[in-house]
């Protein structure tokens, strides 16, 4: 019985797999929605916001361009991969968009060219750790091109 009881009152350090450490989200902050004087049902610069990131499962976005707020809202992780989409009046010329969450642990900053019309795609990405694969940090993805690329099956006008 004393045998037993040695092994049994043994315990060894087990260490936690780096894959089952993930990132800690603080929770989401309180977003003020941007009435902006940029949006324009009729602009030349099409904005389409989305979160490609299972986790946090609702993160807070911030987009400005030239320091102008444009919009600020929580957006959640849609399964079906669907983007809001805006639409911004811009004068031609080089401009720059900042996109920021505080929640989500990220921010970019990239200069977008206006000649005519612009379709601007903004993902929220993040990859937690897992047993094929490390963590991937926070970040947004940013693409724009002058031709529309997104099906109109693929996004929502915001509520």
């Amino acid at each position: 019985m004393v045998a037993i009881v040695a092994v049994w009152g043994f315990r060894r350090a087990t260490p936690v797999p780096t894959w089952q450490v993930a990132r800690k989200f603080g929770p989401l902050p309180h977003v003020q929605p941007a009435n902006s004087r940029l949006l324009a049902k009729d602009g030349n610069v099409h904005l389409y916001i989305d979160t490609d990131a299972f986790e946090p499962d609702v993160v807070d976005i911030c987009v400005t361009i030239d320091g102008t707020p444009v919009l600020s809202d929580a957006f959640k992780y849609d399964l079906h991969n669907r983007m809001f989409h805006y639409c911004v009046r811009l004068a031609p010329g080089k401009h720059r968009l900042l996109a920021v969450s505080e929640r989500g642990q990220a921010q970019t900053e990239e200069i977008i060219e206006v000649t005519d019309k612009l379709y601007v795609s903004i993902s929220y990405t993040y990859y937690a750790p897992s047993w094929y694969h490390a963590e991937v940090p926070p970040f947004f993805n940013i693409h724009s091109e002058p031709t529309p690329w997104v099906p109109d099956s693929s996004f929502v006008e915001p509520p």
